[in-house]
């Protein structure tokens, strides 16, 4: 039933899951996770994540908003940041939806993942309809011998960290409070495709970022980031997204990232842009040497950040 995202393909004989949708892992999801890991160690088993592959939301007669992070990504944030080696993926299609809150423990913690040990944030909800909460569940384990633990929201100014509040700075292009959100800076991954090769007539060569449309954009416009490679090498560099005004007249978004002081070859390469300053709106120039100087002061710019 589920997917293993990242990990040993051997499961082992004890496990302790933190339950979430853990998208865009940010300082709550890591609280999470930390206690897990704490938990394995108590009951001498393996902590893991649990997350969906695809938001519950869809289930429940609402519209699921746009993703921070796509599953793999989720996996690969938990590894990184929170030190999470194991997490798997399960399928939330309508015969999860319509479980009972005792049917999704007794099938899916305690039958298919075999768990001896729970952890769930306080606002957790999960049963056909998100009838069932985190009370509940700790009623659920204690009634069949399951450790469980429950972890406090974690607040950043007075109010909780949420995925729904970095979706909103993102919005705005406000990078830096998402990165305090996250506790990381903002990440997406993909695949680059072909461009028109525009970048590299101004020997500004980018990277265009081929990304599932089920993910959230930040605000149109020029960004400061880092760009990771397959081989874990990071480079400064400066994205674009938003449409390409001086280039031509289409409406569709790109996101293309020149990496700084490289000439590495990208096509058909996975990368990761970590995303760190917003420095101004997408603007069409007269031609392109315009284009070309502006992008040359965008560059200098992210290097005096020292991204």
């Amino acid at each position: 039933m589920y997917t293993i995202l990242r990990g040993s393909r051997e499961m082992p004989a004890r496990l302790c899951v933190a339950l979430g949708f853990f998208d865009g892992v940010h300082r709550g999801h890591a609280a999470l996770l930390s206690r897990v890991q704490a938990q394995a160690r108590e009951l001498e088993a393996s902590p893991a994540a649990i997350t969906f592959d695809r938001h519950p939301a869809a289930f429940c007669g609402q519209v699921p908003p746009p993703l921070l992070s796509a599953p793999q990504d989720r996996a690969f944030l938990a590894e990184r940041v929170c030190g999470i080696s194991r997490t798997l993926c399960l399928p939330f299609d309508y015969s999860v939806a319509a479980m009972s809150p005792e049917d999704f423990v007794d099938r899916v913690i305690c039958g298919e993942l075999k768990a001896v040990g729970v952890t769930v944030g306080a606002n957790y909800t999960f049963g056909a309809g998100g009838r069932g909460d985190a009370a509940l569940m700790e009623r659920l384990c204690r009634a069949r011998n399951l450790a469980f633990s429950l972890v406090a929201p974690v607040t950043e100014e007075d109010a909780p960290v949420s995925s729904t509040r970095v979706r909103n700075c993102l919005a705005i292009g406000d990078m830096e409070s998402a990165e305090r959100l996250l506790g990381h800076p903002h990440m997406m991954t993909g695949l680059v495709g072909h461009g028109q090769r525009v970048g590299r007539r101004m020997h500004f060569p980018t990277a265009n970022l081929q990304l599932d449309d089920k993910i959230a954009l930040p605000l149109a416009g020029v960004y400061a980031t880092v760009t990771e490679l397959a081989d874990g090498s990071r480079y400064p560099s400066v994205t674009n997204i938003g449409t390409r005004p001086t280039v031509d007249s289409r409406e569709d978004i790109t996101i293309e990232t020149h990496l700084i002081d490289t000439a590495a070859e990208l096509y058909g390469a996975e990368i990761r842009i970590w995303f760190k300053k917003y420095l101004r709106p997408v603007m069409k120039f007269a031609d392109l040497s315009e284009l070309a100087a502006q992008i040359s002061k965008d560059v200098a710019k992210a290097k005096a950040l020292g991204v």
